[in-house]
């Protein structure tokens, strides 16, 4: 930040922030977070809207080496509380808006008056020795239990993130890069916030993702390129007209989640290269299209790396053992960018990263010239709006309606590329339920993201031998329903 003093580093709105008042405001951050008793290590939770004042307090709790845990905004009291359980955090930074569902720890309204008071405090914190392998970030994501994974993230994966991602798309100081995907994703974190520093560039942060606003807002701000997750690049095809000649984006980073004949037509319309790439809350690295060679249809890309930190990715059988080229087993890496661990979960982690890899958990192949492809999540999980959902935590929510007796929640591909949600309920004899009175059900309980799109009341569920509910049954049946609905 110091070889740049005066740049703009943030712009939010018609607030701009240089790298040089980023780092003062942090350092004031810091010095406020250790009067209030916080030291390395410890846990401070964050759970707000996207805005300067996040990313202040991210960098201020790094500067002491205390760990940041956020929370997703749209998250309810009990999602909230599940996660501030877990981690034992000191103190939760929070908007007053989002107060409510915080609660039993000490909780601090963050914004920008507040923000303003803190500014005129010193910046003289005491620094603590900081070693690249020290926890930054605890990412929960969901796992197939219903329990979230806090995904332990280190000062080295971030550092390196923020150093390879612009050498990965051939961004420099000039780009301008916007983000509205949520800052307690990897994604906006690692990508485009350490992204934009690496690069000597500039973050554009937005609130949220607006179809209706997205390329005025990408034109008025001059954004160089964005981020895309889940439905975000699906939207625009079906929805978005063509946006007049005068945009400044030139690359849209995503996940490969569109076909090859769609993702053509966007960057035909929308004058713009859409590279596609994957990685993961585990690990920040994995693979990438080359920016100026051939891509192939599906394809997530080749390894990508960083000038003297290699990652290896194998895929391997259930015995870790490498598979010939072609055929299918799960995707491991080994890399500097990997997680330091599940907290407070030795059993996860260790099932996770054994003989020396990062198991993913996904499905896929590479070809004879080292191109990878997806081909499915191994574990029963969602994929929605860029979030990791667990199919079971719903299921115990809805379990949980005094006139239900069964439920299965699954996802399917739908049109927009994310995964509807989609739930197989068996209700009480004689109950007069509806699957309206599902999702409100739901909607009092989960984060709209969670919310199944689609409830279908039945006699009964299929069951395999074990008796255990017959999800790849009930896909086929909500694949041919959704078809004709």
């Amino acid at each position: 930040m110091k070889r740049y003093p005066q740049k703009s580093l943030l712009e939010f709105g018609k607030r701009t922030l240089t790298y040089e008042e980023v780092d003062s405001a942090s350092g004031r951050f810091a010095k406020y977070l250790q009067d209030s008793g916080i030291t390395k290590g410890d846990r401070v939770a964050i759970k707000l809207e996207n805005s300067p004042e996040y990313i202040i307090s991210w960098f201020g709790t790094a500067k002491l080496g205390a760990i940041l845990v956020p929370i997703n905004f749209q998250y309810k009291e009990a999602e909230t509380s599940q996660i501030i359980d877990h981690c034992s955090p000191k103190i939760v930074l929070t908007g007053k808006n989002l107060s409510s569902s915080v609660t039993d720890v000490p909780g601090v309204f963050i914004d920008e008056d507040s923000m303003k008071e803190i500014a005129v405090g010193s910046s003289a914190y005491q620094k603590n020795d900081l070693v690249p392998s020290d926890p930054l970030m605890i990412i929960y994501t969901s796992g197939t239990t219903g329990r979230p994974k806090g995904v332990v993230q280190s000062h080295r994966t971030y550092v390196l993130t923020g150093l390879a991602f612009p050498r990965w798309l051939g961004l420099g100081s000039k780009d301008r890069l916007l983000t509205c995907l949520p800052l307690s994703h990897i994604n906006a974190q690692a990508y485009s916030t350490m992204g934009a520093i690496g690069a000597a560039a500039t973050l554009i942060l937005q609130e949220k993702f607006s179809l209706s606003t997205f390329w005025d807002q990408a034109r008025e701000n001059k954004a160089t390129e964005f981020n895309s997750v889940g439905a975000m690049l699906m939207l625009m095809y079906k929805y978005s007209p063509e946006p007049r000649f005068d945009h400044f984006v030139k690359l849209a980073y995503s996940a490969p989640a569109l076909p090859e004949e769609i993702r053509g037509e966007i960057e035909r319309r929308f004058h713009l290269k859409v590279v596609f790439g994957y990685g993961l809350s585990e690990s920040t690295f994995g693979f990438i299209e080359p920016l100026d060679g051939s891509r192939k249809s599906g394809s997530m890309g080749k390894i990508r790396s960083y000038s003297g930190f290699p990652n290896k990715a194998i895929v391997a059988d259930e015995g870790d053992r490498e598979l010939p080229t072609g055929s299918t087993g799960q995707i491991l890496l080994q890399n500097a960018a990997v997680m330091n661990g599940y907290y407070r979960d030795d059993q996860r982690t260790s099932d996770t990263l054994r003989n020396g890899f990062l198991h993913t958990g996904d499905l896929g192949y590479v070809d004879a010239d080292g191109y990878y492809f997806f081909v499915d999540r191994g574990a029963d999980f969602i994929r929605r709006k860029g979030e990791n959902i667990s199919s079971s935590e719903i299921e115990s929510v809805i379990l949980s309606h005094p006139e239900v007796t069964e439920c299965a929640v699954l996802g399917v591909p739908s049109e927009l590329s994310d995964d509807e949600i989609v739930t197989f309920v068996v209700a009480k004899t004689a109950s007069k339920i509806t699957g309206e009175e599902i999702r409100e059900w739901c909607g009092e309980r989960l984060a709209r993201f969670k919310i199944p799109g689609k409830v279908f009341l039945e006699e009964s569920l299929p069951k395999g031998v074990t008796f255990r509910t017959n999800k790849k049954e009930l896909r086929k049946v909500a694949l041919k329903r959704l078809k004709g609905s």
